[in-house]
């Protein structure tokens, strides 16, 4: 699908299949009550209603998940600034942390306010990451830069706020239709 004006942007690594976090971002992105873009890996769904789907490709052979998000992030700010070029991209969403990096960085060299949507954090998943410090900085990060900071769920907006230092006036709990320019 080719959408005429793409006013928000959403970057996922990827998603589908039918789990939680493939089933929110699909319902966010049926909320969006302007132009969509979606920006994700060629293992992401690129059949999502309503939106259209840029792939970005990535070949990485490695067993570190967060050299491989590192990769990832450089392709997603080479699509968005694609985008941004020919289009009036009034908001970035990151899905979670593997996407952050990308939308902190071209919410700052392109002017455009981002959000990021915590599903969890890496305190919630209990540091099992050899690179967990990282990924959490990365958290940490995002969340002060966005506009606002999405969460799925009271455990994660706890340690939003206890964990990663983010204000209250910047979370929103629940769904992601309540971002201003998603329909309510």
């Amino acid at each position: 699908m080719v959408v005429t004006e793409i006013n928000w942007v959403v970057l996922v690594r990827d998603f589908g299949g039918g789990d939680q976090v493939s089933e929110r971002v699909r319902s966010f992105v049926h909320s969006i009550d302007s132009g969509c873009c979606v920006v994700g890996t060629a293992n992401a769904d690129p059949t999502v209603d309503g939106a259209e789907f840029r792939r970005v490709d990535l070949h990485y052979e490695g067993h570190s998940q967060f050299a491989w998000a590192s990769l990832l992030n450089n392709e997603l700010e080479r699509c968005v600034r694609a985008i941004a070029e020919s289009e009036d991209v009034d908001m970035l969403v990151a899905n979670d942390w593997s996407t952050a990096t990308a939308a902190r960085v071209m919410s700052e060299a392109e002017d455009i306010p981002f959000s990021v949507w915590l599903h969890s954090t890496e305190h919630t998943r209990g540091f099992m990451d050899d690179h967990s410090e990282q990924i959490r900085s990365v958290e940490e990060r995002a969340c002060h830069a966005a506009r606002h900071v999405l969460v799925s769920d009271p455990e994660t907006r706890n340690s939003a706020v206890h964990d990663l230092g983010v204000g209250q006036e910047k979370i929103l709990e629940g769904q992601p239709e309540d971002l201003p320019g998603a329909m309510a």
